[in-house]
């Protein structure tokens, strides 16, 4: 990519585990590190990333790139990487899809503080819901 380019994409990604299984209970350290380090190699620059047991966030700012195809190169990596590293009964599977949201430069702030705080969010069933969809809405 050309360095006299100017950019600021921010983008919010989610994605579940298969069945929304607790897999990533146990590990959910080594996961935060490996999809860092995908996403890094892939261009971004990750400004926070966390999971719960059976889903993942991720807030990069990334280049102008197909980021469909970059989403797929971060948990296509990132579950190899922790399957290798564990027992075949314990196998990780992410789901198909994902959700993503664009933001602005002035939003991230506020996603970082509501990725970081996951565990809290989530006891307290307080969650915003365009930062936790990983479907579409089919009503």
């Amino acid at each position: 990519m050309k360095r006299d380019i100017f950019h600021r994409l921010y983008f919010h990604v989610v994605w579940s585990t298969a069945g929304r299984l607790p897999a990533l209970e146990g590990r959910r350290e080594r996961a935060i590190q490996c999809i860092t380090t995908v996403a890094q190699k892939f261009g971004a620059h990750v400004l926070a990333c966390n999971t719960m047991p059976d889903h993942v966030h991720l807030l990069v700012s990334v280049p102008p790139i197909d980021l469909a195809h970059f989403i797929g190169k971060v948990k296509g990596g990132s579950s190899f990487v922790l399957n290798r590293q564990c027992d075949e009964t314990n196998t990780l599977r992410w789901q198909d899809g994902y959700g993503v949201v664009s933001l602005r430069a002035s939003d991230t702030p506020a996603v970082i503080r509501y990725i970081e705080e996951q565990d809290r969010i989530h006891a307290d069933r307080t969650s915003w819901q365009t930062l936790e969809r990983t479907e579409l809405d089919e009503s």
